[in-house]
């Protein structure tokens, strides 16, 4: 089950959802993360199993030096908490091997796979930048 960042203003409505969630052995995934007024302080309040980083965030951030070390901090401070981290929007393969030599676990976007209703296997190449990408991060 997925919240947004800035949706954590009824604190009753997310400790519900959380012991539903528990209930369903699930876990709550935060959506937007690094948008408006999301911060780190969610990871503590909202204890998810997952964030997923917003494009606004990955987008260029293969460019862009300042983005990296938030990313590098936030994927910090999840894994201290063992918080999957997942970053969206990814659609070059150079934002690719940023997100991966951050630290990020998942990975989505157009670069990976076009939305689609039908299961579709993931390009080789794409694999192929994956694995390069996961080797030349370690």
């Amino acid at each position: 089950m997925e919240i947004t960042a800035g949706g954590r203003d009824n604190q009753d409505y997310i400790h519900m959802k959380k012991e539903i969630i528990k209930r369903w052995g699930s876990f709550l995934a935060v959506d937007d993360y690094a948008t408006n007024y999301s911060n780190e302080s969610a990871l503590y309040y909202i204890s998810p199993g997952l964030i997923k980083l917003d494009i606004s965030l990955i987008c260029g951030i293969d460019k862009d030096k300042n983005r990296q070390t938030i990313l590098k901090n936030i994927v910090s401070a999840a894994t201290k908490n063992h918080i999957a981290v997942l970053a969206e929007g990814i659609e070059t393969e150079e934002e690719l091997k940023v997100v991966i030599a951050g630290g990020v676990q998942y990975v989505q976007g157009f670069f990976i796979a076009k939305p689609s209703f039908e299961i579709t296997p993931i390009p080789q190449s794409v694999t192929a930048a994956i694995a390069a990408a996961r080797h030349h991060s370690m």
